[in-house]
């Protein structure tokens, strides 16, 4: 933590004896900490499930308190094992002192004890503790990491790059074709400058429905940039990649936008490139496969362009 602030942190304090906790909970309120105060574990209980705090200091001790019992319960519920537990114990043997570890404590204090021992202990877990949960989160908030495309519900591209080193290894291992086309949207900027960028979106969306919609279960899209979208074909030739681009171009070419009087007609660029076993890696094929979309936009709106490397294939089968 870079700044400790005793104010940010509630301590629960359980002793069955009230003036121990008249004690705890002077020294504690000196020192800037929020308290709660409990006398039995049906109090702590009552406590707990509304205001989680961020360490419990119980003190040791049995009958109607049985601390060490208590302290299991505590770590054995999901909900409250991340709390640190300090005991207070009067000088006990060994014996007991790994009892109270098997229990789930993190640490003990004696009593009589010091109060700068017990607040610097106080301070020590609870800062553990703090960066703990921000390594956890941290750990969350990897796994969270969005692979989704906001705007089209499609494959981010970060993670369709992970999907395509996936198939390619997939390739490999089993020996079988795997093509890749790049799609770009010709005249979205006609269609942005008629009706901005709501127009814009519902076209992005419109298209990556009809990808969708159109491709087997076990093919690939992804949103690779604002107005590109990539397309992977598992299992699948030079041959057969080029009829599924041909036919999804040929959807896309009905889809219409209309503006008043004004009718705008969608037209798609593809560039379509398949993988050669050990040959190149994620990054070249891509390289490879934007290439190809290039040469298709060179050649005018609507075009659909196999990579030299690959037509010498299709010409081939």
């Amino acid at each position: 933590m870079r700044y400790f602030s005793a104010e940010n942190f509630l301590i629960m304090i359980v002793d069955s004896e009230s003036q121990n906790l008249q004690l705890l909970d002077s020294i504690l309120e000196r020192a800037g900490y929020k308290r709660i105060l409990a006398v039995n574990v049906k109090q702590v209980f009552e406590l707990i499930k509304v205001t989680k705090p961020n360490l419990i200091l119980l003190k040791q001790s049995r009958g109607n308190l049985d601390s060490l019992q208590l302290c299991k319960n505590l770590k054995n519920n999901p909900l409250y094992e991340d709390i640190p537990i300090l005991f207070i114990i009067n000088n006990s043997p060994k014996n007991n002192l790994l009892n109270l570890f098997e229990s789930g404590a993190e640490d003990y204090i004696n009593y009589p004890f010091h109060f700068p021992e017990l607040l610097k202990r106080i301070k020590t877990y609870l800062e553990l503790n703090y960066i703990k949960a921000q390594l956890n989160q941290s750990l969350t908030d990897s796994e969270k990491l969005p692979t989704i495309d906001s705007l089209t519900g499609l494959f981010n591209r970060n993670h369709f790059l992970t999907l395509i080193e996936q198939e390619i290894n997939r390739s490999c291992r089993y020996n079988y074709f795997l093509s890749l086309f790049i799609l770009d949207v010709d005249n979205l900027r006609q269609v942005q400058e008629l009706y901005d960028q709501k127009g814009e979106n519902n076209l992005i969306q419109l298209i990556a429905k009809t990808l969708s919609e159109s491709l087997r279960k076990e093919d690939y899209i992804g949103r690779f940039s604002k107005k590109k979208f990539i397309v992977l074909l598992p299992q699948t030739s030079t041959h057969f990649a080029l009829k599924v681009a041909q036919r999804i171009q040929k959807i896309i070419n009905h889809l219409e936008i209309y503006n008043k009087d004004k009718r705008i007609s969608i037209t798609v660029s593809i560039g379509l490139t398949t993988y050669h076993i050990n040959h190149e890696n994620v990054e070249q094929l891509i390289q490879r496969t934007n290439q190809t979309l290039l040469e298709a936009q060179n050649q005018g709106h609507n075009q659909i362009v196999i990579h030299p490397n690959d037509l010498k294939n299709l010409l081939a089968s």
